[in-house]
C-alpha cells in the first residue's frame, strides 16, 4: 500500500494536483495515486487509524461473500470525517472478527445498516453452520447495547441451515405457529429440522445420486434411532420443497397435531399428483 500513498508534497502541491486529478485524497492527510478500490481505502485508514473497522453496507459484502462496493463505510470510536471514499460513524463496540487483518463490525450491527430482506440474507448465510446458533448468541452477547428491533428481526432469521429448500419449510411452519429447531442433535445424529417429536430430513437429489454405501448405512440407522427415540420421522426431496411446499407443510404440521388429512391428495399415491413425477409444470413456492 505504501506505493499507493503520496508523500513529501506540501499541501499548496497537494490541492493543486488533487484539482488537476493527477492524486486524490482519501482522508485528511492521506492521498493516493489512483482511485482506489474500497478494501485498499479500508486497508489505508486501517494502517492510519488501526481500530477503525469496516461496517454497515460493506461489512454486510464481506460476511455475504460478495463484491465491496463504493464508497466504503466504517465506524470509528471517535470522530472520523467522511469522503466521496468512505462513510464514517462512531461506536464504542470491539468486534472479534477480521478481513484481511482488518477489524469487521459485529454482523448483527452491520445488518441493521441495511434494509431487512438483504440483512436477513446475510445472516442466514453467516450462521448457516451447525454452530450457527452459538455463533449467533455469542455475537448478541457481545454487543453491549441491543438496539430496538434487533431481536424481532433476529426471530425472522432461519439460523444452522445452509439449505434455502430447509429455510422455506422453516418460514412456513413458523407462520403457522410453529416452533422450528434447526440442525437439531437427536441422540448422535443432528436432524435439518426439529418440530416437538418429529424429525425431518430434506435431501437434495444431488446429495443422494452421490450417496455412497456409508451414507447410505448412516441414514437408515440415523432415522431408525430417532424412531426408537419417540419421534416421528419425516423425510422430503428438495423437488418436494420447491414444487408443494404447502403439502409438506401440512404434513408436518398434522403429524406435531396428530390429526393428519388422509383425504388431502398428498396421501394419494405421489406418482398420481406429484408435478415432478406426471411431468407437468410447477407453481410458483406456496405456503
Amino acid at each position: 500500500m505504501e506505493s499507493l500513498v503520496v508523500s513529501g508534497l506540501s499541501q499548496h502541491q497537494l490541492r493543486r494536483r488533487v484539482a488537476k486529478g493527477e492524486i486524490f485524497k482519501i482522508a485528511r492527510g492521506l492521498y493516493v495515486r489512483r482511485k482506489p478500490e474500497p478494501i485498499e481505502v479500508a486497508q489505508l485508514l486501517h494502517q492510519r487509524w488501526p481500530k477503525v473497522m469496516i461496517a454497515g453496507k460493506s461489512a454486510v459484502e464481506i460476511y455475504s461473500r460478495s463484491a465491496m462496493t463504493p464508497p466504503l463505510e466504517v465506524a470509528y470510536n471517535n470522530r472520523l470525517s467522511s469522503s466521496e471514499w468512505f462513510k464514517a460513524q462512531r461506536t464504542r463496540q470491539r468486534t472479534f472478527y477480521e478481513f484481511k487483518g482488518i477489524p469487521v463490525q459485529n454482523p448483527i450491527l452491520a445488518a441493521l445498516e441495511v434494509d431487512e430482506k438483504r440483512a436477513i440474507t446475510m445472516l442466514e448465510f453467516h450462521y448457516r453452520s451447525v454452530r450457527g446458533k452459538a455463533a449467533l448468541e455469542r455475537d448478541l452477547s457481545s454487543i453491549s447495547r441491543v438496539p430496538a428491533g434487533t431481536k424481532e428481526m433476529l426471530r425472522k432469521v432461519v439460523h444452522g441451515s445452509d439449505s434455502e429448500a430447509e429455510r422455506l419449510v422453516v418460514r412456513a411452519l413458523r407462520r403457522r405457529g410453529m416452533k422450528v429447531e434447526t440442525n437439531h442433535q437427536i441422540g448422535p445424529y443432528f436432524w435439518d429440522i426439529v418440530v416437538g417429536k418429529i424429525a425431518v430430513e430434506i435431501d437434495g437429489y444431488d446429495f443422494h445420486k452421490a450417496e455412497d454405501l456409508a451414507t447410505f448405512i448412516k441414514d437408515r440407522w440415523k432415522a431408525n434411532d430417532a424412531t426408537l427415540r419417540g419421534y416421528t420421522v419425516l423425510r422430503y426431496s428438495g423437488s418436494c420443497v420447491k414444487r408443494h411446499l404447502r403439502e409438506v407443510v401440512q404434513q408436518i404440521v398434522g403429524a406435531r397435531q396428530r390429526n393428519p388429512d388422509f383425504s388431502s391428495y398428498a396421501h394419494q399415491s405421489v406418482w398420481d399428483w406429484h408435478s415432478l413425477l406426471v411431468g407437468e409444470p410447477y407453481e410458483p413456492i406456496r405456503g
